[in-house]
């Protein structure tokens, strides 16, 4: 093959597959990077639906993350290794009992709108992240950040955090810094879509509906990121003009885009492997992904018996989930840990419920509840064709068991509306990229459950959080998934996964994680 596939869900550095059909190969300028010359002006990439917003605070949608990543920075963000490496600021300190940190900022750099970047817009950005971002609501003590001079600001937080600096280089639901001005008025519920400057490579351009996104070169980037490109650390070169986010719903449109060379970058299902490992001109990259999980609700409905919900995990095949949604065994493995097996947290449920495929059992705790044939709805979207694939398979095993069992399929946006509104589903499957600690595993947060919180849950979920090391932390972590497997089952996780995406050989400087990492990349002529 033409072709290589990353180790199973590796968290290195990215695997690019060797030569493919480009009719000239890139050439490279003195200091190692692709000549600038040679580079079409333009670059197209295919992605799978509308962003519901553009303020990256408000969405962990991989449609949104790979536009405003493009057009916005952060502070610190993660390298390939998970290590927090700086971007907008030069430096940091912490004191002794982790309660109070200090951020030097750089100097000299500007905004889009050409004003320069101050600790008042950091402190302002910072302050709508902490108190408008779930996951930093919900981790981050009581605290705002506050100017010091114009190149400093601080955060003294009420109780001790060591999240904060991983938290901030998160790309999920990433702290975008924005002139301060952004936050006068009101804010509308999908965040700030009104005003999309920030400090990044790329510059806002156009936001045509359901058609595309468009950003173009910042000329006055500052440059001041160094060193060897690492996942969202290091240099950004951004040597395409512009580049253009085309909304393509359909899977048969993105791959026939991509044989036709319509498209430089698409994101296409691995069904599609055979097809693009069988065209000259095209390659694919597969890197380490993350979790499959079906949530359930807990909050109303017929899953409210934990009977019920004991008799799904128990009767389900988590392998045919997987296959179904993966086609391919080499992209997944059946795992019921929320976190990758890179990190140090990683660890296996003990429950006796988890991936049992014990169907006489599962229907023997059917009677058992106060299950009445009631309706138990699946939504999903088509535009994401794994999360799709696996709620199918998911219904089919279901009526096996003997429930009443129905998918509903939306558009993205009202998938996202439905999931939100606890009368709108029963269960639902949602892919979520690796975090670098359990405490930031989206699904671990309790705002995902809805309801009264569960006590004992609650309680792990606390006792995890204050973990004082490593070692501690993955204690917590273990009792608080064997406790949501045996006892409480919000949810649970069907499988790890690798990303596919496929992309036109004469792309050069290209790279992956969770979305295409673009400024860089460049198409070669």
């Amino acid at each position: 093959m033409k072709k290589k596939l990353l180790g199973l869900l590796g968290a290195g550095a990215l695997l690019l597959a060797a030569c493919g059909g480009a009719d000239q190969p890139a050439k490279e300028s003195a200091d190692g990077t692709v000549d600038e010359s040679q580079v079409r002006p333009e670059m197209r990439v295919a992605i799978n639906s509308e962003p519901p917003t553009l303020d990256p605070a408000r969405t962990v949608s991989t449609a949104s993350i790979g536009v405003t990543m493009h057009i916005y920075e952060t502070l610190y963000t993660f390298d390939e290794n998970f290590e927090s490496q700086p971007v907008l600021a030069d430096s940091y300190e912490v004191n002794d009992d982790n309660t109070k940190y200090t951020f030097k900022l750089k100097e000299g750099i500007n905004f889009h709108d050409g004003s320069e970047m101050t600790a008042e817009d950091v402190a302002a950005s910072m302050n709508y992240w902490k108190a408008d971002t779930s996951k930093a609501a919900d981790l981050l003590p009581e605290g705002d950040f506050e100017v010091v001079d114009d190149y400093t600001v601080e955060v003294e937080f009420v109780e001790p955090n060591t999240e904060l600096l991983t938290l901030m280089s998160s790309i999920t639901y990433f702290p975008a810094i924005r002139p301060s001005e952004a936050f006068d008025g009101e804010i509308a519920e999908s965040g700030i879509d009104d005003n999309f400057i920030g400090t990044g490579p790329y510059e806002y351009v156009d936001w045509v509906h359901d058609q595309y996104v468009e950003v173009k070169r910042f000329d006055n980037y500052h440059n001041q990121v160094t060193g060897e490109p690492s996942r969202f650390a290091g240099e950004k070169r951004a040597p395409t003009e512009t580049i253009r986010f085309e909304i393509v719903g359909d899977v048969g449109t993105r791959m026939a885009g991509l044989l036709s060379e319509e498209y430089d970058v698409g994101e296409v299902p691995v069904t599609n492997l055979d097809q693009v490992d069988a065209t000259d001109y095209l390659n694919y990259a597969a890197p380490g992904g993350g979790t499959l999980v079906a949530q359930l609700n807990v909050e109303e409905g017929p899953l409210l018996d934990d009977k019920l919900r004991q008799a799904i995990l128990t009767g389900i095949n988590n392998n045919d989930i997987m296959l179904a949604a993966l086609d391919n065994e080499e992209f997944y493995e059946v795992s019921s840990s929320y976190v990758s097996p890179e990190t140090p947290y990683y660890t296996e449920t003990s429950s006796e419920f988890y991936n049992a495929n014990d169907k006489e059992k599962a229907k023997k705790l059917i009677e058992e509840s106060g299950y009445n044939g009631e309706e138990i709805r699946i939504v999903t979207t088509p535009e994401y064709d794994s999360m799709y694939s696996a709620s199918i398979a998911l219904q089919d095993q279901l009526v096996e068991l003997g429930l009443n069992a129905v998918v509903n399929q939306y558009d993205f946006n009202t998938f996202n509306e439905y999931t939100s509104d606890p009368s709108g589903h029963e269960i639902y499957i949602v892919s979520h990229s690796f975090q670098p600690s359990p405490q930031q595993v989206l699904t671990l947060s309790t705002d995902r459950w809805g309801g009264d919180m569960d006590e004992q849950a609650q309680e792990l979920i606390d006792a995890m959080r204050a973990a004082e090391d490593e070692a501690a932390t993955k204690e917590a972590f273990a009792e608080l998934q064997d406790f949501l497997y045996t006892d409480y089952i919000p949810g649970f996780v069907i499988g790890h996964y690798n990303n596919f995406v496929t992309y036109n050989s004469a792309v050069e400087g290209f790279d992956y994680w969770k979305a295409p990492i673009l400024w860089n990349a460049g198409h070669v002529e």
